[in-house]
């Protein structure tokens, strides 16, 4: 009777583990840049591929901080691929978001404000799109884009060899005009 159980709750485990490959529209959602900027995503965003990497608690900021390092180090925004950060602060009571974002925005280096986004509504969409896991709400979630600003590809964790190497292959399989290399860890135009 529990053999059945078992094997479904590792199935299940294994699943949530794994890179998730599809083509999902993305609703339009209501975001503003740390400048200030108010745009709809993905429909505000640049042509071409984007990725997102979002964040859905205060804890989550460390494991994203260590994905757009990683990702700035690869000079993947060269590669023609848009990076942006997102925060989701719909579960901050909004008498503080204000102190909240200017605390996000003195902790973020002017060069990456205008593609850092702040998510005051749609957390049940984001959750959704990204692959939400409830047992996992402090790690970073990647959504990659394709050039039609579709959902190709999410994955959820901290940066890792084994993840940006996920990461890497998905992006030369998108339609990204980026050669993409997991041995040297770059992106670099075709």
């Amino acid at each position: 009777m529990f053999k059945p159980m078992i094997k479904l709750t590792l199935l299940v485990a294994s699943v949530l583990a794994v890179p998730t490959a599809f083509a999902a529209a993305m609703p339009p959602l209501p975001v503003e840049t740390l400048t200030g900027t108010a745009l709809s995503v993905p429909g505000g965003l640049p042509p071409g591929p984007c990725l997102l990497v979002v964040g859905f608690s205060h804890a989550s900021q460390t494991p994203v901080t260590a994905w757009m390092n990683r990702l700035d180090q690869a000079q993947n925004r060269a590669a023609g691929v848009a990076v942006y950060q997102v925060a989701i602060l719909e579960d901050v009571p909004s008498f503080i978001r204000g102190f909240v974002r200017r605390s996000i925005r003195g902790d973020t280096p002017k060069s990456r404000r205008d593609h850092f986004l702040v998510a005051t509504t749609g957390e049940k969409e984001w959750k959704g799109l990204a692959g939400y896991q409830a047992q996992a709400p402090d790690t970073a979630y990647l959504l990659l884009l394709d050039k039609e600003h579709n959902v190709a590809w999410h994955q959820a964790g901290a940066v890792s060899r084994a993840r940006y190497a996920a990461l890497v292959k998905q992006l030369a399989t998108t339609g990204t005009p980026a050669q993409a290399s997991a041995d040297t860890g770059s992106l670099s135009p075709n």
